[in-house]
């Protein structure tokens, strides 16, 4: 085992498959003391418990916590594991994560909302109880699971990819609201992973995933394309918890895109053109003539140029 994390205590939210279990693995491999979070199923069993199991049979420290991450006094019970059971808290992993894969005109609002819950409201009740404690520690690291960046269009996935969204933003105030206090927070994003989750937004696609991993494939590195060819949830997780490490931790409000071997850093910040009218206010004449000359060559939230028949 490594030493990186020794004496630190950890928090894993949906770590009991995919890249949560990932990190909770990883991080007891360096050290750490962890509190595996996941939910517990009708019958009363928790993936968290086996990979609990799975931690103490390595040497390791480790205790399940089944609390809904979305409910906000559910989520202290959380946090408080880790005081509780370890006598406080350093890292953060905010993980859990759920998906519903559906276009917006089929998509319920239970779908959109859950999603935004249990990703967004999530990491927001996560942040916000673990912060106290590593106050009291003198700082700790928080990482939180966001998604990839770039223009390419995933179908039946807009919850998902707004509650990501969200997520980034959280991040980057979290950052610099708790700069001071000695607690640094980046966000990363995986890869095309093995995980239930991937596998149900690929299942959703049916015939389409073929197409679409063909449409994609220039966007990624060749060794992580989301044709279809996912890599492993043990390969997502380092970059993450170096930035717990006290080597890492002078590093924060950074967003880190992975793939299978490489990790890359999103800027999130863009130059802006502007155009101004002819008088005081714009006219339509005005926007008729100056819009198409402002967004010529530039690429479309959607990704593309082609305009909507009018």
């Amino acid at each position: 085992m490594g030493t990186a994390l020794a004496g630190k205590v950890a928090i894993v939210t949906g770590a009991g498959r995919g890249i949560g279990r990932a990190y909770a693995l990883g991080l007891a491999a360096e050290g750490a003391k962890v509190v595996v979070n996941d939910l517990r199923t009708d019958a009363g069993v928790s993936a968290a418990d086996e990979v609990v199991a799975e931690i103490v049979a390595a040497g390791g420290e480790a205790t399940a916590a089944t609390g809904r991450v979305d409910d906000f006094e559910e989520s202290r019970e959380i946090i408080a594991a880790a005081e509780r059971s370890f006598g406080g808290l350093d890292v953060l992993i905010a993980n859990a994560g759920i998906i519903r894969p559906t276009f917006i005109e089929e998509s319920s609002f239970a779908d959109w909302a859950d999603v935004l819950s249990v990703h967004a409201t999530g990491t927001f009740n996560c942040i916000h109880h673990a912060i106290p404690l590593m106050r009291a520690r003198g700082g700790g690291s928080i990482v939180t699971t966001g998604d990839i960046a770039t223009d390419v269009w995933f179908p039946r996935i807009s919850s998902y990819r707004a509650a990501k969204a969200a997520i980034l933003v959280l991040t980057q105030h979290a950052a610099n609201e708790l700069r001071d206090a000695n607690i640094n927070v980046n966000s990363v994003m995986p890869t095309a992973t093995d995980t239930p989750m991937m596998r149900t937004f690929f299942a959703s696609l049916g015939e389409q995933r073929e197409s679409f991993g063909e449409s994609t494939q220039g966007h990624y590195d060749s060794d992580a394309s989301v044709s279809g060819n996912t890599v492993s949830p043990s390969t997502q997780p380092p970059a993450g918890i170096f930035l717990c490490t006290d080597a890492g931790r002078r590093f924060t409000g950074y967003s880190f895109q992975m793939s299978a071997r490489k990790i890359g850093v999103v800027t999130p910040h863009a130059d802006v053109d502007y155009v101004a009218p002819a008088a005081d206010e714009w006219t339509m004449s005005d926007l008729q003539d100056q819009i198409p000359g402002l967004l010529e060559g530039k690429p479309s939230l959607a990704g593309s140029n082609r305009p909507v028949s009018a």
